[in-house]
């Protein structure tokens, strides 16, 4: 007679916690990384444990919260105990059941893990109502939010490709980025350097080195440059008010 995969799991003796305890150290000392055999204790560990105080009886490999108890029949463990006790941090233990797929009895590979994810995160989006933003379904997390939020993001970049040319908003221009950025080499930009830091030592600000407010005038510089002569020093001036502007405002 054929083997059902569900079936691998099914223990053939009451699951003791002593006993859990010496496979899964081992397999920690082993193995020191996942692996399906030690999921699997996790998994039977988690599963018995959390059962403990509910009267049991549910149809699985599980049959009674007694189960849980030690050798003695008289102690009862948590799930956090039973991780100290392997050598698990509890962070890492709950990341690596996530990854276990108990239907097909094997872990999930990275991408398999993500793709299952991501049907996850769509699902609860889905449920989202536009007329109350701030309202999110049960289930949702810190890592749905955070898809979530890059979801809006990219609407908001294919917005603006569709409204507005890149190539007019400036935004690949290798070339220039590569000059304001330049590390300076020759000894006439090394001078100029060491002229700039002296012509603003008196009027820098004393709680940052001097020469770090020389090196971003000197980028500075280097932007006004792109700009027709007659008009830099209009956009100097735009410059610094708009950069204190944005220093008040993260303030």
């Amino acid at each position: 007679m054929a083997t059902n995969k569900k079936d691998l799991t099914i223990r053939t003796k009451p699951w003791s916690y002593e006993e859990a305890v010496r496979t899964g150290r081992e397999l920690v000392r082993i193995q020191r990384k996942v692996t399906l055999d030690l999921v699997r204790e996790l998994y039977s560990a988690r599963e018995v444990l959390s059962q403990q105080g509910y009267g049991g009886g549910r149809e699985s490999y599980i049959t009674s919260c007694q189960m849980a108890q030690g050798s003695s029949g008289s102690v009862i463990h948590t799930f956090e105990e039973f991780l100290q006790a392997i050598g698990i941090p509890k962070r890492t233990a709950y990341n690596w059941l996530q990854l276990y797929d108990k239907e097909n009895d094997k872990l999930l590979t990275q991408e398999e893990f993500k793709a299952m994810k991501i049907v996850e995160f769509e699902s609860l989006i889905k449920q989202l109502n536009p007329k109350f933003p701030e309202w999110r379904p049960d289930g949702w997390s810190q890592a749905c939010e955070s898809y979530y939020q890059s979801k809006i993001k990219e609407r908001h970049l294919i917005k603006l490709a569709e409204s507005e040319h890149f190539e007019q908003l400036d935004l690949f221009n290798e070339a220039f980025f590569a000059t304001i950025s330049a590390p300076m080499h020759t000894a006439e930009e090394i001078m100029h350097f060491s002229e700039i830091k002296k012509r603003i030592e008196s009027i820098a600000y004393p709680g940052a080195p001097v020469n770090r407010q020389a090196h971003a005038v000197i980028i500075v510089e280097k932007v006004l440059r792109d700009f027709p002569e007659k008009d830099r020093k209009g956009v100097a001036k735009a410059l610094a008010e708009a950069t204190l502007l944005l220093a008040m405002e993260e303030n």
